[in-house]
């Protein structure tokens, strides 16, 4: 079990990578309705979650993310297939072969993170 500031510091992060996905989501009209349920629904999972992580009670937060971790539900491939079509460029969809949707840093290998993070470094085009 991490430990609660290693916790909150890894939901900052999900929080602000999800209300970016949110942002463009309701941005763009070409994403798909159930594309953007989903990310509203995990936007509201987030919101709840910050009043959780911002009580700084210890047990609270591990019974939030122990429930969490049990109502996990798989993303389906085509949410993020059809972000990647709705966004403009520069872009880059990086699929891991054969993973599922919570082992795949099991899966990938060096050169995916250096093309990850050379993609990431590029200078925009």
């Amino acid at each position: 079990m991490l430990q609660a500031s290693e916790m909150q510091k890894r939901f900052t992060h999900l929080q602000q990578t999800v209300s970016e996905a949110s942002q463009t989501c309701h941005a763009v009209a070409t994403i798909p309705k159930d594309l953007m349920k989903w990310v509203d629904e995990l936007d509201n999972e987030c919101k709840s979650a910050k009043k959780v992580m911002s009580s700084r009670d210890e047990d609270r937060i591990r019974q939030w993310v122990d429930d969490l971790e049990q109502s996990d539900s798989i993303v389906p491939a085509r949410f993020g297939e059809a972000l990647y079509h709705a966004l403009a460029d520069p872009k880059q969809l990086m699929v891991v072969k054969a993973a599922e949707h919570n082992d795949w840093i099991g899966h990938i290998v060096d050169t995916w993170w250096q093309g990850a993070i050379g993609f990431l470094l590029a200078p925009s085009h």
